[in-house]
């Protein structure tokens, strides 16, 4: 369910912008993303007679990371979103989606390394326990995840032109008297 859930997320991301990107953005993030699992194949293929199993997704994921982010820089999309007045609705969203996955996320890694696989998701339960309790940790992620949630809803323009993709504006030089 939370891959699924993270699945969804990326797509939301990737797919409208390659949709309004262009071949050229179509073209990096399909290579970008070939590589990724050329990779992840050929790691699985070289190591799997070797230890019966491999699948070391880390290895990967920087290229992987560059394909969500070159979706994520496309002015096109933006733009559109902005001109609907729906950029800011649509960063925010998304944003505070991220922040909730990533507290479930933490709460049940601190469960199963806790309580074991088969526990039910309490992270205040539990043999081990972080050296300062289960809270601060999840009140850290809770709070970056709400400081990222209202920034993308200040950050986020409604401009047509976005924020960030504004062409800069162009100054004259100022003409010089004649010196001599």
């Amino acid at each position: 369910m939370v891959i699924a859930a993270w699945c969804l997320l990326l797509g939301a991301v990737v797919v409208p912008s390659l949709i309004h990107g262009g071949r050229r953005l179509i073209l990096v993030a399909a290579s970008l993303g070939t590589a990724c699992l050329g990779l992840l194949l050929a790691l699985e293929l070289h190591y799997l007679p070797i230890i019966g199993w491999f699948a070391q997704g880390r290895y990967a994921m920087p290229a992987a990371a560059g394909v969500v982010l070159c979706a994520a820089c496309a002015p096109q999309f933006e733009r559109r979103l902005a001109a609907r007045h729906r950029l800011r609705p649509y960063c925010t969203v998304l944003t505070g989606v991220a922040a909730v996955l990533h507290v479930y996320l933490l709460a049940f890694v601190m469960t199963r390394f806790q309580s074991g696989p088969g526990a039910r998701l309490d992270p205040f339960t539990g043999v081990w326990r972080p050296p300062s309790g289960a809270l601060p940790p999840l009140l850290a992620v809770l709070a970056g995840g709400a400081i990222l949630a209202v920034l993308a809803a200040v950050v986020a323009g409604d401009s047509p032109r976005g924020p960030v993709h504004a062409p800069p504006k162009q100054h004259a030089l100022p003409s010089m008297p004649n010196v001599r």
